[in-house]
This record gives structure tokens, C-alpha cells and sequence, in this order.
């Protein structure tokens, strides 16, 4: 939605504060006109904090530099939006317009002024509309909202107009292993939402790794029915590579305690043995 703001009057919430701050005078003054019951505003960049509950984790500088571009050619087309807690204000969206702002080392930046916004719910909301938001980022925000502001799962999910199927399959995506969660936020390795299932639901954890790295590695990238078949192939000989690894790893020991081995396994195992022993 584009705003006309020319069409409207605008107040320097900056000014003000620091007028007030000073004590030379109280903050009276208000806008003319209103926005769908949003205030609009020119308030001071240097005044605003980011919201804290923003999952957004990393910004692409090319793409800022190309959003900064664009608005010095063009204009901000769409006000950022602020609320008030406190003395401080918090940007609730326009993230990376205020940080093209920044860029162009511009003081002021219009703004939709929402009062009682919640942080919590209003940056889980706005980043799950973004194009850009990768699903372990989601992952973070939701699990967040929570542990601080909800009471369970059904309830979070009524509020972000989801399913509660859709909150738990993305939490559930904060069990991979601390270094697949950090490769995800860091790369963004992977985005495919089944393609990440399949990989979280395998039980051990240095397997899943090792898999998981395989895959994103691999040139061309393996599809989806190779991943399914890697993951299959993979945790089937399981049991029979650490056997394998107790037998090589055994010394002056006649037994040894193997696992349970489907008759495949077993017979693999016994290959393996007549060619180390030849």
C-alpha cells in the first residue's frame, strides 16, 4: 500500500522530545490527519531502537545498497512503522528501509506511529510475511514468543493466523545440531521446507550432520527423492559401520557384542569379514 504523504501533516516527534527533555516546552502538537487510525510522522533516526524480538538475524548489504538506490531515486513509497514503550521508541517494520536511511545518512525518515502495538506478536507477523525469512529464523521468532508472551502453541498459532501444525513442524526445526543451526542462520544453506524435515528426523545427531553437509556440498544438489534415498541407505548400515568399527577397534577379545542386524546386514558383515580375513 502506498501512502500519500504529502497529503498529510507531519510532526518531528525528535524535536519534541528533545524540547521536552529540556523542558521548554510539552509535547501538544498533533497531526492533522490520520491513516487507518495510524498516526503518520517525521520522527529522528537517531531515536529509534531496533525491536528486540525481531528475528531477522543478518542483513544482505547488496540488497540494502540497491533498496538505498532506489529510494534516493525514487522516494520512500511506504512509511516505516514505530510504536512507543516507555521513552523509547521501537520500529516495529521497515527494517531495512530505516537501514537504507541510514546509508543515505538521512536524520529523519516518515514513519506510521501504531500506539499499544505488541513488539512480540507484531515482528513475528511482519517477518513471516517477508520473501526473504528463512524458515530457521521463524524457528527462533516463534519459539521466543513462547517462552514470553503465549501460553501455548494453539494459542501463538491463532495469533499469527496459522496452524498450530505449522508452529510445532518449525520449532521442531531447532533440533538439528548446533552446527546445522549455524550454518543455517550464517548461509541459509537450505530453504526446502521438506527437504529439511527429512533431514531433522534423523536420530543421530552426528549422521544427521554428516548428511546434511553431503548434501549442501553436493554439485549438482542431490533432489529430493536422492536425499530420501542417501537418509534411508545411510541409517540402515548404522548399526553394521559400528560394528564394523568395534570389531577393527577390538583387541585380544574373542566376543563381541553386536547389535541387532537385519539378514542383509548380516550378510554384508560377513563379506566384509572373509575379505579381512584373506
Amino acid at each position: 500500500m502506498e501512502l500519500d504523504l504529502d497529503a498529510t501533516q507531519t510532526v518531528d516527534i525528535g524535536s519534541m522530545l528533545r524540547d521536552r527533555m529540556n523542558r521548554q516546552q510539552s509535547v501538544t502538537k498533533q497531526p492533522e490527519k490520520e491513516s487507518d487510525g495510524a498516526t503518520i510522522v517525521n520522527i529522528d533516526i537517531e531515536i529509534l531502537k531496533e525491536n528486540p524480538y525481531q528475528p531477522r538475524r543478518s542483513y544482505n548489504m547488496e540488497s540494502l545498497l540497491e533498496l538505498a538506490s532506489s529510494i534516493k531515486e525514487r522516494g520512500l513509497l511506504q512509511p516505516i512503522g514505530i510504536t512507543k514503550e516507555g521513552d523509547t521508541y521501537y520500529v516495529l517494520f521497515g527494517h531495512r528501509r530505516l537501514k537504507a536511511f541510514e546509508i543515505l545518512k538521512r536524520k529523519q525518515i516518515p514513519a506510521i506511529f501504531l500506539d499499544n502495538a505488541d513488539l512480540r506478536t507484531m515482528a513475528i507477523i511482519e517477518n513471516l510475511q517477508r520473501d526473504d525469512m528463512h524458515h530457521i529464523e521463524t524457528a527462533f521468532a516463534l519459539k521466543e514468543a513462547l517462552s514470553n508472551k503465549f501460553t501455548d502453541q494453539k494459542e501463538l498459532a491463532r495469533a499469527i493466523g496459522k496452524d498450530k501444525s505449522y508452529v510445532s513442524r518449525m520449532i521442531a526445526l531447532l533440533t538439528f545440531p548446533e552446527k546445522v543451526i549455524e550454518d543455517l542462520l550464517k548461509n541459509k544453506s537450505i530453504n526446502d521446507m521438506l527437504a529439511l524435515d527429512m533431514l531433522r528426523k534423523i536420530e543421530n545427531k552426528e549422521l544427521c550432520e554428516e548428511i546434511y553437509f553431503w548434501y549442501i556440498n553436493s554439485q549438482p544438489r542431490p533432489n529430493r527423492n536422492e536425499l530420501k534415498n542417501k537418509i534411508e541407505n545411510t541409517t540402515e548400515d548404522m548399526p553394521l559401520q559400528q560394528t564394523v568399527t568395534k570389531i577393527i577397534n577390538t583387541k585380544n577379545a574373542c566376543k563381541v557384542q553386536l547389535p541387532h542386524l537385519s539378514d542383509i546386514q548380516l550378510q554384508k558383515l560377513n563379506n566384509f569379514l572373509d575379505t579381512l580375513l584373506k
